[in-house]
């Protein structure tokens, strides 16, 4: 049967009900020095959210079929994605993919703050493939009135080199190499 806090009519195998500000609250308490921790198991494999498994002072996210923390916030605020220890406010260990193949745009901005004064300053990272095989990235500085560069390599296949360099124009890169 269904197990009701708050409430005479559980419609889950524990259901909490309340009105108000904390009055609907699940609270997990480990009064020795191990973590408290909410376990999620099934055929499909075992989870769990817990604080302070691997790392002191931490809310951490682990799968606990693989024995991996997958995801943790230290007590600094700092988000990690395969590392136990972020050294930045979001650290993701391996790859990132922002964006998907059926999108026709993807961008990631990255804004910086001009502490030299107006106007604002912001930095903004495109990654770019030209030809469908081009590795690059233009940069585009809001402060000169949207003036690009691009930085990077493409292969043309039709004429058998590939493109390396720097183009201040934004346009192709400037060294060819056979």
């Amino acid at each position: 049967g269904n197990v009701g806090i708050g409430t005479a009519g559980p419609s889950a195998g524990l259901e909490v009900y309340g009105s108000g500000h904390d009055n609907a609250s699940l609270k997990i308490t480990n009064a020795g020095s191990s973590n408290a921790r909410l376990l999620l198991n099934s055929g499909h494999g075992n989870w769990s959210v817990c604080n302070s498994d691997t790392v002191g002072d931490a809310l951490e996210f682990r799968d606990e079929s693989a024995a991996a923390t997958r995801m943790i916030i230290i007590s600094s605020g700092s988000v990690g994605i395969g590392t136990a220890n972020p050294q930045a406010l979001f650290q993701c260990y391996s790859s990132a993919i922002i964006g998907h193949a059926d999108q026709q745009t993807t961008q990631l901005t990255i804004e910086a703050l001009n502490t030299a004064g107006s106007p604002a300053a912001t930095t903004k990272i495109l990654m770019k493939g030209y030809e469908g095989r081009g590795i690059g990235t233009f940069y585009t500085d809001s402060s000169y009135s949207g003036q690009e560069w691009f930085c990077g390599m493409n292969y043309a296949a039709s004429f058998g080199y590939w493109n390396v360099g720097y183009d201040a124009s934004g346009g192709q890169a400037e060294y060819n190499a056979n």
